[in-house]
């Protein structure tokens, strides 16, 4: 086939109405992921199975790490300003790094529309806390996490046992898209994750 007509019948196809009667969705709407490397290709979502972001020995690239978003992306290619905030604005250690204050954008949203609040961040850090070592990252919390308190909607603290400057990455849901997620506390959903693949 020529190469116009081709790219004429692939334009119609990716723009056109919907077989099946549904509204097409604009560009600046639509979610487009690429392979995370050429032997795991995360074009979709592959680990349907497997949405439970707590469950021990589970590893995916695939699944549930393109439903839940971090406080903070980590660029490993830079030295300084590293983390890029996201759903938290910023954050403050003490001097001594025994204690961090993490501060929630505003207007954050779980896809029900319900915010996306401090005692999210607050429920997830204790709920694997009093879990630990049943459920992945349960552990780390355990370990450098005292207490975990919402001073308001917007605001958490987290004191720690020991000092540790880089808490903002290993001990709390902050840094990659790859590191713990945050579950929900708002309006009674708040609940423990069981070790099975799809309970979220």
């Amino acid at each position: 086939m020529p190469l116009l007509p081709m790219l004429l019948l692939l334009a119609a196809l990716g723009c056109g109405g919907d077989q099946y009667g549904l509204e097409p969705i604009p560009r600046n709407r639509t979610l487009i992921m690429d392979c995370a490397e050429s032997a795991t290709c995360a074009g979709q979502i592959q680990d349907y199975n497997a949405f439970n972001p707590y469950l021990p020995g589970a590893t995916s690239r695939t699944g549930y790490n393109f439903l839940y978003e971090p406080l903070y992306f980590y660029n490993a290619f830079r030295e300084q300003d590293n983390l890029i905030p996201w759903i938290s604005e910023s954050h403050q250690y003490n001097p001594a790094f025994t204690e961090v204050v993490i501060k929630i954008r505003r207007n954050v949203t779980w896809s029900d529309d319900q915010p996306w609040t401090a005692h999210d961040l607050v429920f997830t850090i204790n709920m694997l806390k009093d879990n630990a070592p049943e459920l992945t990252y349960s552990t780390d919390m355990k370990t450098w996490v005292k207490e975990a308190v919402a001073l308001d909607d917007h605001t958490a603290r987290i004191t720690l046992t020991a000092p540790n400057p880089a808490s903002c990455t290993p001990t709390s849901p902050t840094t990659s898209a790859s590191g713990c997620p945050s579950s929900p506390a708002t309006s009674g959903r708040g609940r423990t994750p069981r070790p099975s693949p799809t309970s979220t």
